[in-house]
């Protein structure tokens, strides 16, 4: 904790959110969240910032298919779960990801593909920005361009 009582990770979301690039108040924020300590993390701190630094945010769960369907449900109905108790939207996608060579990759290749650093609007064509639980060099997220109106 520091002196003004917040968290660490939530001190850094903040000075990512007010730094360079940062995030424009109103910004929305689509965030990548498995339902593990990471993500649940940065998704807890944002929506603490958000008090302060309006933005509207956004889960984004997927489901690779390389677990269990109980496991994969049960990450899920999490992620909704949490969504729910802070009162933002969740959108749940499926990839199909099979087992082979260069999983990882292949893995991270469907993710982007489904939510790349640089999602547009479908609505609107503007930019979304994206959070992710990986370091960047802020250590916080890493994100691109912005948008205030989305369907989702």
């Amino acid at each position: 904790m520091g002196r003004d009582g917040r968290p660490l990770v939530v001190r850094r979301i903040a000075a990512f959110l007010g730094g360079l690039p940062g995030v424009p108040p109103g910004s929305h924020l689509l965030v990548a969240c498995s339902g593990g300590p990471d993500s649940t993390a940065l998704v807890a701190g944002l929506a603490e910032c958000a008090a302060v630094h309006p933005m509207r945010l956004t889960l984004v769960h997927l489901r690779h298919g390389l677990r269990g369907l109980e496991d994969e449900d049960r990450d899920e109905a999490f992620v909704r779960q949490l969504a729910d108790r802070l009162g933002v939207d969740v959108l749940v996608q499926s990839l199909g990801v099979i087992h082979g060579p260069n999983l990882e990759a292949r893995a991270r290749s469907a993710r982007r593909a489904i939510v790349p650093s640089n999602a547009c609007c479908a609505t609107c064509a503007r930019r979304v920005r994206c959070a992710c639980s990986q370091s960047s060099n802020s250590g916080v997220a890493s994100a691109s361009k912005s948008c205030r109106s989305s369907p989702w």
